[in-house]
């Protein structure tokens, strides 16, 4: 019988003076068992393993590449437009993370907007901000887990919006209290206001007996080059 053993192991291929290189790694677990009839025994055992930095992760949300920005394209202020990512947890411990979202600016694509600095273009940046979330807003990956991160566009600007509706962007900024990681993704959005425009401003039925039904016409026409609308009479 074994009365005891102590292990050591060997540097795997690859590895550099401050320590070993991420990626594929390969090598060798050596134990030295000692005590038995035979005296002490040396084992070795081939060992391959891929190290990794513990951080988390931003991937789409097929978990295949990393995501660097998200393009809401256009939306009707007012309504809403989410995205999916992933953050995945490399390593071997928990990772807590908050969101804060950043503000890049504001494009008002119309000749009246007011010039930068203004109370005005300073409550426009207060409401770009107010465009963007995420669900959850912080959290804690588990130890080599993956969490679902919702990043939410939903334009609901007060003031007016030009012809040429508002360009919205900012940088969602994911900070790890464990690590110091930071994490930037671009967003960026277009909020445009419904416009239909009506052939006829007045319907004339004319002198109709009772009981007779009578009927009349009009056109309306969506006046967006970019998004349909869905309209329906009360």
């Amino acid at each position: 019988a074994y009365l005891g053993s102590s292990t050591s192991r060997s540097a795997p291929s690859g590895a550099t003076p401050s320590g070993l290189i991420l990626g594929p790694q390969t090598g060798e677990l050596e134990l030295t068992l000692d005590g038995g009839i035979g005296g002490a025994k040396v084992v070795e055992i081939p060992v391959k393993l891929v190290v990794a930095k513990h951080s988390l992760e931003l991937l789409t949300s097929d978990g295949t590449s990393a995501l660097e920005s998200v393009l809401f394209g256009t939306l009707y202020n007012g309504k809403e437009r989410s995205f999916t990512a992933l953050l995945v947890n490399t390593g071997p411990s928990p990772l807590s993370f908050s969101v804060l979202i950043e503000d890049k600016g504001a494009t008002v694509t119309s000749s009246s907007h007011n010039p930068s600095g203004t109370p005005e273009e300073e409550e426009r940046s207060r409401a770009v901000l107010a465009c963007f979330n995420t669900d959850p807003s912080e959290g804690t990956v588990e130890a080599l887990s993956e969490l679902p991160l919702h990043i939410k566009f939903s334009p609901l600007f007060s003031g007016g919006i030009g012809a040429d509706g508002i360009i919205a962007e900012c940088n969602v900024v994911i900070g790890i209290v464990e690590t110091g990681q930071r994490i930037q993704l671009e967003a960026s959005g277009k909020a445009v206001k419904p416009r239909l425009s009506f052939n006829k401003t007045k319907l004339r039925f004319g002198s109709v007996k009772v009981g007779v039904v009578a009927n009349t016409s009009m056109i309306i026409k969506n006046e967006s080059p970019e998004i349909s609308l869905d309209w329906k009479v009360p």
